[in-house]
């Protein structure tokens, strides 16, 4: 427990590098042109199919609570267009994870490496098209889970707990196959991600608390309402934010892990070639 808390420490002080914030403001920037694009031809038609969920569920329990807690039957003209950002949120969070996964790790790896692991040997065992695959499929998977709850975020308890656990869960499954990709062999990236689901996993739950930050940004209510674009853009780059964090210490666990590994094996796992044989 005390590697994967020194990780997230490693993982918090390194973000605010100059090529890291960086890494958080061009993925964030990316996503959100590409979601504007997309709002900006879709975004009535959007609301006004969700104004017309609202109205048909205006008695229920969910519809009830949430206007109560955003202020009152006066901000009911307003439930519709938060929905909607609250579903877009997600979309464009999600779309910066991958760019962050798939360009932005390898990035990360490179910087994580160079300063704080530069003897260790890097044998390539994860393909572009795996990273690329595990990347689409735990962020499609994190992204249906989240918009599925977003009812449950507004009930006391288990609207902190639900982020918690899918976002811990995917940074765990993400991140731990990202990390392990440049520098170990197949059967390493196999082996040291069994051997360490268990530290991995709660380094997922420890990065799902941090990744609570933004979470906490919706829950002013009436306040979040009216100031709504700049709440989401916000919460959009904390989200990028919390990825990069999440990448840098996943990187020093997982390479950290990988050295350890490594330095309990015969001396020619250590370099790239095998050493000759004297006759």
């Amino acid at each position: 427990m005390h590697r994967t808390f020194a990780a997230f420490v490693r993982g918090l002080t390194g973000v605010f590098h100059p090529r890291m914030l960086l890494l958080t403001l061009v993925p964030f920037l990316i996503a959100g042109a590409l979601w504007a694009a997309v709002g900006w031809f879709l975004w009535d038609d959007w609301v006004a199919l969700l104004s017309q969920g609202v109205a048909a569920t205006r008695d229920s329990a969910v519809v009830s609570w949430m206007l109560k807690f955003m202020g009152g039957d006066g901000v009911r003209t307003l439930l519709a267009p938060l929905l909607g950002m609250l579903l877009v949120v997600p979309l464009v969070a999600a779309t910066a994870l991958v760019l962050i996964s798939v360009a932005g790790m390898p990035f990360i790896l490179r910087h994580v490496g160079e300063r704080a692991y530069p003897t260790l040997a890097r044998q390539h065992g994860a393909t572009l098209l795996g990273s690329i695959g595990n990347a689409l499929l735990v962020t499609a998977l994190w992204a249906l889970l989240w918009v599925i709850t977003i009812p449950l975020w507004f009930i006391p308890v288990v609207g902190a707990i639900i982020p918690l656990l899918i976002s811990g869960w995917a940074t765990s499954r993400l991140m731990s196959y990202d990390a392990l990709a440049e520098h170990a062999d197949a059967d390493e990236h196999r082996e040291l991600r069994r051997a360490h689901r268990w530290p991995l996993f709660a380094l997922g739950v420890l990065m799902g608390c941090f990744a609570m930050a933004p979470t906490l940004l919706w829950m002013f209510g009436a306040l979040a309402v009216l100031f709504l674009p700049v709440t989401a853009l916000v919460a959009i780059w904390l989200y990028a934010l919390v990825f990069v964090v999440s990448g840098l210490a996943f990187a020093h666990y997982s390479l950290g892990a990988l050295a350890a590994h490594r330095a309990r094996q015969p001396q020619m796992k250590n370099n790239d070639t095998p050493p000759l044989i004297q006759a």
